[in-house]
């Protein structure tokens, strides 16, 4: 608050310089209509040439007051200000003793002081410039009536023949004045100081509201828009920090037909907002949003796991009625072929069939067991350069047409070895089958500390972009044969390392990353479980 009084007060004196200034000018103007008023005033007398000089000098002196009120600091300014109002009334006691003393019209200017003083310095300052009016115009009278001053004026001639009686008696008519003047100065400046402090109180309750409402709204865990003629007038921490380009949310979301207070959603920049538009007041509309990205990853994963859920039940109930009678015509597959070694080859191309077809219900059956079985990790430390290595030797054996091209670094993880040789089997054999057994594979084992990187890049065409996000829901698959499954096992296995796993297209093929903390929370050689 002091710091607005201070600036307060240096505008108010700056603007009296500028006042001052013009009454100069005036009385410059003045003294060149003076002989054309009275004519018994020469134009370049001694009391002119006096005069003349007094106002340059007092121009010049009120340029420097100019300079010094712009430098000076808040102590000394007061001082400097009562200096200037005194220096203000002396000039026109000097001016009213070269143009006639006592009976000069200079005199009310005076007066015009004295009100302003009180509206700068207050009740002590007006009073303080009534009192050296009072001083300086009783000196001058009392100086001019001992002729002790020279005669400058023929006004001065007539006044220093007036009586002693008369002359005091037009004198106290100007103490009566300025003391009206004091008077009026005083109230004036109380009344203005009250309402500037109650200025000042507003202005520091404003200021304390308003320090409150940001402070509210920037720790709100919302985001928090206003918006005027649909431009952004405020918007607070979390919507800038969520949002990015604030401006363009907003356009997007009030260039879409809304409805007052109505919650909607909306993607935005991979994250999922639930907004809604109020009316605030007067062409002004208020946005309030929530990030529920998370919210609705947690239910999605609740319809998956309801889904595996409901697979499981399916499976249990029909495992011993397929899986029993595989197993036994598998077996006596294998005898019959055994023992019709002249078969001819349509004989031996049907056996072939049947078996690799059992083997492959085998393998969807092994598959639905996996991705719907309650699900236990066995936790030690996992050296990854090693088991990839291992996975890419075997994987090698059966594939010969692929070439795997890998970059591996020394990482090692908390984790369940088996399930996550499962998830890299998994992962290049459905690079394979995009890529029709025949092309390239790039794997790279990298550490961002603290999660193990592990980076796939295939040659099999890409995943169309509408199949991206679906690409890990069981038995959801684009292969002509494929069940749907390998992927969800890998998916499943990643969430259950508290790990993350991505896809995207790339030039050509498809590219997965997955981020696998290197510390796992479960301690080592203890077992986790989760429902599937």
């Amino acid at each position: 608050m002091d710091f607005f009084r201070a600036e307060n007060f240096r505008k108010n004196l700056h603007s009296f310089f500028i006042i001052r200034f013009f009454f100069l000018i005036a009385l410059f103007f003045a003294f060149f209509l003076l002989p054309f008023i009275n004519e018994r005033i020469e134009l370049f007398s001694f009391r002119n040439k006096l005069l003349l000089i007094l106002v340059f000098f007092f121009t010049l002196v009120n340029f420097l007051s100019i300079v010094m009120g712009r430098i000076l600091n808040e102590r000394r300014l007061r001082l400097f200000a009562y200096l200037q109002f005194f220096l203000e009334i002396f000039f026109w006691v000097l001016v009213a003793y070269l143009t006639g003393g006592i009976e000069s019209p200079y005199l009310y200017v005076v007066v015009i002081t004295i009100m302003y003083s009180g509206f700068i310095l207050d009740e002590k300052g007006a009073l303080f410039t009534t009192v050296a009016s009072f001083t300086l115009l009783l000196l001058m009278a009392f100086l001019i009536k001992s002729s002790l001053l020279p005669i400058v004026s023929m006004e001065l001639v007539d006044l220093y023949a007036l009586s002693w009686v008369s002359f005091f008696s037009r004198l106290f008519v100007y103490l009566f004045f300025f003391s009206i003047a004091g008077l009026m100065a005083t109230g004036m400046a109380r009344a203005v100081e009250k309402v500037n402090r109650e200025l000042m109180e507003r202005e520091l309750m404003t200021q304390e509201l308003k320090a409150h409402f940001y402070a509210i709204f920037s720790s709100l865990s919302i985001g928090f828009v206003i918006t005027r003629n649909k431009r952004t007038m405020y918007a607070n921490d979390f919507a800038r920090r969520t949002c990015g380009d604030i401006d363009r949310f907003i356009d997007k979301i009030l260039g879409t037909p809304y409805t007052y207070l109505a919650w909607s959603e909306i993607a935005w920049e991979k994250r999922v907002l639930s907004y809604s538009v109020q009316q605030y007041v007067d062409q002004q509309e208020v946005v309030v949003f929530s990030d529920v990205t998370e919210l609705r990853l947690r239910e999605e994963e609740n319809r998956r796991r309801e889904k595996m859920a409901a697979l499981g039940q399916l499976t249990a109930s029909i495992a011993h009625e397929i899986k029993n009678p595989l197993a036994s015509l598998m077996g006596a597959s294998e005898v019959i072929f055994a023992n019709t070694q002249s078969a001819d080859d349509d004989s031996r191309r049907l056996m072939d069939i049947i078996l690799r077809e059992g083997d492959r219900v085998k393998r969807l059956l092994d598959n639905l067991f996996t991705s719907t079985e309650e699900r236990r990790l066995t936790i030690s430390a996992v050296p990854l350069k090693a088991l990839i290595g291992d996975v890419i030797r075997i994987f090698a054996l059966s594939y010969p047409d692929i070439e795997i091209v890998a970059e591996l670094d020394e990482v090692t993880v908390d984790g369940d070895a088996d399930r996550l040789r499962e998830v890299c089997w998994n992962l290049l054999l459905n690079s394979v089958e995009a890529m029709k057994k025949k092309g390239r594979i790039m794997l790279r084992l990298e550490r961002e500390t603290p999660f193990a990187l592990i980076t796939l890049t295939d040659q099999g065409g890409g995943i169309p972009p509408e199949y991206l996000d679906r690409i890990f829901d069981p038995f959801f698959s684009t292969k002509k044969r494929g069940t749907g499954l390998g992927l969800a096992v890998v998916f499943s296995v990643v969430k259950m390392h508290h790990g993350e796993i991505a896809v995207r297209n790339v030039e050509g093929g498809t590219e997965f990353h997955l981020r696998i903390p290197e510390t796992q929370e479960i301690p080592s050689g203890k077992t986790t479980s989760t429902d599937r």
